[in-house]
């Protein structure tokens, strides 16, 4: 998403200047609405005072006749005219004539100061509705200019449905604009927990975008789960951060070029900025929508296939394959044991040094080849000159397995947890190696994010959430804070979110409550008997196994 939002800075920034001349177009109408009303009243109201002045002086003439003498003897005439000018200014005379003149008039003629008042307040009450009008007025050019730059930066993928044009310009501009009402107002309320609330309104902003971006793009092939996630919402947030830092440091050069020019171009370039956060949430979801059809293509599932899980109930499922003695772990011998005895196959994948998928369970070659060092140090070729467990087999790549087992019984895929490597990475990786593959699979791994992204690249096959409730903090590298990864391992809570279809669970950790409400197939492993079995097979769907030949 942060890549898109440059992209599409660079190829929509003449657009800045649609919010520029339509803001500044109805903030000129509105001032000169504004200051020709001003005028007009002020001007009405100065000679209804006049009016009112003469007509009381003229009342109560003796009265005014001798404040205004005594007011004017007050001054020494025969000085100089700058001394007189300097009397009147030391002895604020000025001042204390009108408000004796006003006092003598009010007090000579009945109903002045009421008068007076009615015609100040009518003046008052004229400037109070054109300022209003102004500040609506000016805010309908605001509107118009965010409409108009939304519109043009949205203008390749903007829908002609209405509902959807409505929704996209209308409704969640509204609903932000009442998010951001309601923020300010607790954040005076718990001015204690500021961060927290402004965090929040943020996430909820970002995820009412996505949501909006999903409703206008997404044309029923993505789902909402799949769109707006917390990590998505955290990218908008991300990019809506760098957006802001933007604007900041732009109005910081404006302002060191000019102050006036800063007033001026801050506005515009705040539109803009908020334009492009939507179009980049847009071509997000487009691009999701473009993965999601393309894994479709890659798995070989037309736009209506529905992901069938049923495989993963039908056999049980050989741990590494059907090894023993002469047939080491996730050996072509072991797979080839496993398919001739009928059985699905469990087997682990991970990346060599030049990013080629081997099939391979440890992250250290030691235990199985006595090899010190580890996957990720070798590169293919290298791990094809090793042998396993001191027989002739080799380690086996990905094209290896696929091409023993020809799509004669299932495969489920574990893989592998690898420091560095991205879930699209991985992903991307899979969905190439599974190309033109006519046999049935399903991928599965501890890690969360490598199952999302391969929903996301491959949305025709089945993903799934490898947990457990007795891990070690040693299993879980050492984590300073492995209980609570523990934690959300056993609950299965990033399953959920990343909307795993099935799940693999240690059977000696079983009955959980979170695998119990859990809506797709269980998996148990791993069962080493027929009593393991029996037990895995009263909370799971089907088992993983090794070391005993189960029933069919």
């Amino acid at each position: 998403m942060i890549k898109n939002l440059f992209r599409n800075l660079r190829d929509n920034f003449v657009y800045v200047f649609i919010p520029m001349g339509i803001v500044y177009l109805f903030l000129l109408i509105a001032l000169f609405a504004l200051f020709f009303a001003f005028f007009r009243s002020a001007s009405a109201m100065l000679a209804d005072i006049a009016d009112l002045i003469h007509l009381s002086a003229e009342n109560s003439s003796a009265s005014v006749n001798e404040f205004l003498a005594y007011s004017f003897g007050q001054l020494n005439w025969d000085a100089s005219p700058l001394a007189i000018l300097r009397q009147i200014l030391d002895t604020n005379w000025l001042q204390k004539t009108l408000t004796g003149f006003i006092e003598s008039l009010n007090a000579s003629s009945e109903g002045f100061e009421e008068q007076f008042t009615a015609i100040v307040n009518t003046f008052a009450g004229e400037v109070k509705t054109g300022v209003s009008l102004f500040g609506a007025f000016f805010s309908l050019g605001v509107l118009a200019a965010s409409y108009a730059t939304r519109f043009a930066v949205r203008r390749r993928s903007t829908k002609r449905s209405l509902r959807k044009f409505l929704i996209a310009h209308t409704v969640v501009p509204l609903v932000q604009w009442v998010l951001l009402v309601l923020t300010v107002g607790l954040l005076f309320v718990i001015s204690y927990y500021t961060l927290l609330v402004a965090a929040v309104s943020l996430l909820l902003s970002s995820a009412i975008s996505l949501v909006s971006s999903w409703v206008v793009h997404s044309e029923g092939k993505l789902k909402l789960r799949e769109t707006v996630t917390l990590r998505n919402a955290l990218s908008h947030l991300g990019s809506l951060a760098i957006l802001l830092v933007l604007t900041v440091a732009i109005g910081v050069v404006l302002y060191l070029i000019h102050p006036l020019l800063a007033l001026l171009l801050i506005l515009p370039m705040i539109l803009y900025f908020s334009a492009i956060a939507d179009v980049n949430t847009d071509a997000y979801v487009c691009s999701l929508l473009r993965e999601r059809e393309a894994g479709m293509e890659r798995a070989g599932f037309g736009q209506n296939k529905v992901r069938n899980m049923n495989f993963l109930k039908e056999l049980p499922i050989a741990h590494r394959g059907l090894h023993g003695e002469t047939k080491p772990e996730n050996s072509l011998a072991a797979f080839e044991a496993a398919v001739k005895a009928g059985y699905a196959i469990e087997t682990d994948v991970r990346f060599t040094k030049d990013r080629q998928l081997v099939v391979f369970h440890d992250d250290g070659l030691l235990r199985m080849t006595g090899d010190p060092r580890a996957v990720s140090e070798c590169t293919s070729e290298e791990l094809a000159r090793l042998r396993l467990a001191g027989t002739d087999e080799r380690i086996p790549t990905l094209a290896d397995l696929l091409g023993c087992v020809q799509g004669r019984v299932p495969l489920l895929i574990e893989i592998k947890n690898m420091r560095g490597v991205k879930g699209k990475e991985i992903a991307k990786a899979l969905a190439d190696a599974m190309n033109g593959y006519g046999g049935e699979y399903a991928f599965q791994s501890f890690q969360p994010f490598y199952v999302g992204a391969c929903k996301r690249t491959c949305p025709g096959v089945s993903c799934g959430l490898l947990a457990a409730a007795s891990l070690t903090k040693a299993e879980l590298g050492g984590s300073l804070f492995w209980r609570v990864k523990a934690s959300i391992i056993r609950r299965l809570s990033l399953g959920k979110a990343v909307g795993a279809d099935f799940v693999s669970y240690n059977f000696r950790d079983l009955p959980q409550r979170s695998v119990a409400k859990f809506k797709g197939v269980k998996l148990g492993w791993t069962v080493r008997s027929q009593a393991d079995e029996a037990t895995a097979r009263k909370y799971t769907d089907n088992i993983i196994f090794e070391g005993y030949l189960p029933e069919k």
